[in-house]
């Protein structure tokens, strides 16, 4: 869930799913057990707004990524 998750103020997020922000909280805690049903449909609304996002032609913002450093000898 933490995946579907990242960068979404829990406000937002309980207001997506239609859950309180404690239910919502206790889930990312892990102080409680997430519904089967929550993983899914973050999955479900990221895949249909990739669709959308491709349809319209829009290019898809870069996410910044990690860089190291490698040093070669």
């Amino acid at each position: 869930m933490k995946h579907y998750t990242q960068g979404i103020p829990l406000a937002q997020l309980a207001h997506k799913l239609r859950r309180s922000e404690r239910a919502v909280s206790d889930w990312l805690k892990g102080t409680r057990k997430v519904p089967f049903w929550v993983p899914e449909l973050l999955r479900l609304q990221a895949m249909e707004h990739d669709h959308i996002i491709d349809r319209m032609g829009v290019q898809p913002k870069q996410k910044p990524g990690i860089v190291q450093d490698t040093e070669t000898s």
